[in-house]
């Protein structure tokens, strides 16, 4: 008997100690106010405004890449077309279309004296060596011109990752919709646009130096011009420049509601 009495106090205190622990497990859940959740329905329009206009621009982008690779397949950068100073020449260029890779010419040419004289076309892909023939005679100018080559050749690839780049990015945004990814969707694209109005200057400023230097192969009168890879080219510096201003634009960082869930947590911009 003594020993059940010593005993007794010892297991009181357990039960009154576990007793008192179990009122904390049990948290009251918070319910939203008519105000909060006013608050919370108009940010969520706002952000899915966001995503819409965030999806189109990515879209256009997607087009804008195919519409480049286009742009860097085709021959039709520049254009020179030549006026032959007499219809009887021999031997002539009439006219030529350049691009990235390679180049196109016509020439007029006449085999023999008794024949007609006949107009062949011939393409071939950009030499980038310094072993030119036809340049020989001008080391310095063969070495210009090949410099201008390899220069668009790399811009033209490191272009490409960088629309790669720039979708991936994009996409990655609807998955986690945090500004900070918004923002370097938004770097990457303007990226992309600089580095596209880089080339398209490079192949403009390789056109007046070829125009300025080679007067053998095109004489003067001949008439300079740009074609629709071109003008393709600028449209799409144009719509990664806007897109990469989109995406900085909506990733601002919004006010935060200061509203609470119902376990009593802050509510984070993500969750809206």
């Amino acid at each position: 008997m003594p020993h059940a009495d010593e005993t007794t106090p010892k297991h009181m205190q357990q039960q009154h100690h576990h007793g008192q622990q179990r009122p904390n497990k049990l948290v009251p859940r918070r319910r939203n106010t008519e105000t909060e959740n006013a608050a919370i329905s108009k940010r969520h329009a706002l952000l899915m405004r966001d995503r819409r206009i965030l999806i189109l621009i990515t879209f256009l982008c997607c087009l804008a890449s195919i519409l480049w690779i286009v742009s860097l397949s085709t021959d039709f950068w520049v254009i020179v077309d030549t006026v032959p100073k007499n219809s009887n020449d021999s031997t002539a260029v009439l006219k030529s279309h350049l691009g990235v890779w390679r180049g196109c010419i016509t020439n007029r040419q006449r085999i023999n004296e008794s024949t007609s004289i006949v107009d062949t076309d011939g393409c071939s892909y950009h030499n980038l060596e310094q072993d030119d023939h036809e340049l020989k005679a001008k080391p310095s100018i063969a070495r210009t011109i090949v410099d201008y080559r390899r220069t668009i050749v790399a811009l033209a690839g490191l272009s490409l990752l960088c629309h790669i780049m720039s979708i991936s990015f994009s996409m990655y945004t609807f998955r986690n919709s945090r500004y900070t990814f918004k923002r370097l969707a938004g770097c990457m694209h303007l990226i992309t646009a600089a580095t596209t109005f880089v080339l398209i200057e490079v192949v403009s400023n390789g056109a007046d130096f070829s125009r300025a230097h080679l007067l053998s192969v095109f004489p003067v009168g001949t008439v300079w011009h740009h074609g629709f890879s071109y003008y393709l080219a600028w449209y799409v510096c144009f719509q990664y420049g806007m897109a990469g201003l989109t995406f900085l634009v909506c990733s601002r960082k919004r006010k935060s509601l200061n509203i609470m869930k119902e376990d009593g947590t802050m509510m984070t911009d993500d969750e809206y």
